[in-house]
């Protein structure tokens, strides 16, 4: 497409990158061709798609949302690195315990359906006893709210499922 030749109030000029026609650049088609002029994309706009798509992105990694917990490891007390070490482990959005999660899933007749309700834990010092609450459609298709207890360790392994209610 050629450059600008000139503007008119606030159409301007282009040529057609089909046959070098001259034509308003809001035209929606070459009177010769029927092809759209190309549309201009302005600084302003790539820069606000750039910084959407850093947004996005941020929050995706959750990089976003955590910009005030830049703490040094060397900083921190055994136990803190300790609960780090095990809300790694649990989804920032839901809460919950994304390996549980996946186990749960791997056993629905419709993982599609699963819906996350609540999940709790309790460290004691050793491994941690978790306890999710979900709801999903059973193998008859009826919506069912079912929980699960689990033991896992502060790195998010399921060492055990120890009760499924």
């Amino acid at each position: 497409m050629g450059a600008i030749k000139q503007e008119v109030g606030r159409m301007a000029i282009v040529k057609c990158k089909e046959c070098d026609a001259e034509i308003y650049n809001k035209a929606k088609s070459c009177p010769n061709w029927g092809v759209a002029p190309k549309k201009q994309f302005s600084i302003f706009a790539w820069l606000a798609l750039i910084c959407i798509g850093l947004g996005v992105w941020g929050v995706g990694t959750g990089t976003i949302g955590n910009l005030g917990s830049f703490t040094s490891d060397s900083q921190l007390t055994p136990k803190q690195l300790r609960e780090r070490s095990i809300q790694a482990a649990f989804s920032p959005i839901s809460g919950a315990h994304l390996e549980l999660e996946r186990r749960i899933k791997s056993v629905m007749p419709n993982p599609a359906s699963y819906q996350h309700v609540v999940t709790r834990y309790q460290d004691d010092g050793g491994s941690i006893f978790v306890q999710t609450t979900y709801r999903g459609t059973n193998g008859l298709g009826t919506i069912v709210t079912e929980s699960v207890q689990a033991r896992a360790d502060i790195k998010g392994n399921v060492l055990e499922i120890l009760a499924s209610m």
